[in-house]
């Protein structure tokens, strides 16, 4: 089953991000199919796209990972995956989704949120946060995939206990948005 593809109680929920980045306001149809017709599709005619409006503020981009981590639905407009050790949480994360722009240093640079939420040792869920500012030579090829960026946050110590921990990457100059549960 595809990425943007979620499997919940006898239904199958669909997101996607348009590979055609001229957001000129548009409207653009959508068409969604199956293989098997015995299967009913709901689904929206189609978008409008609208441009981008700037980088969101810090408040505003952690209210957006903050919803993004409390919904169920996934959010897909960044490829994430993330794995839990017993102090951190690696996250990987595809480069390719990121508003890259030129670094005063040279090269290319992105700032990217990240947000993480899980129960502590008290049981009580808990949100955090963490600014990164990713810079383009720190992507690492994956010998059997595509290249990743990745990054490395440690976890609370009131956290160290917990099993499960949703992940969420904000892009702070696109504000686009990927979530992913955190896997032992």
């Amino acid at each position: 089953m595809p990425a943007g593809v979620r499997r919940r109680a006898g239904s199958d929920a669909l997101s996607y991000y348009p590979s055609d980045a001229n957001f000129d306001g548009k409207f653009r149809k959508i068409i969604v199919e199956t293989g098997r017709p015995q299967l009913q599709v709901h689904a929206r005619d189609g978008y409008y796209a609208l441009p981008d409006v700037g980088a969101p503020s810090l408040e505003s981009a952690q209210r957006d990972m903050q919803f993004a981590l409390a919904s169920r639905l996934p959010h897909t407009a960044i490829s994430v995956s993330a794995k839990r050790s017993d102090l951190h949480l690696n996250i990987s994360a595809d480069p390719s989704m990121f508003a890259w722009k030129p670094s005063a240093g040279g090269g290319q640079e992105c700032d990217v949120l990240i947000g993480f939420i899980g129960a502590g040792s008290r049981g009580v869920e808990d949100t955090h946060f963490k600014l990164f500012r990713a810079r383009r030579n720190q992507v690492r090829a994956q010998p059997a995939g595509p290249q990743r960026l990745e990054f490395s946050v440690d976890l609370p110590l009131e956290m160290q206990a917990g099993s499960r921990f949703r992940v969420g990457v904000l892009d702070a100059d696109s504000g686009r948005i990927g979530t992913a549960e955190a896997i032992n």
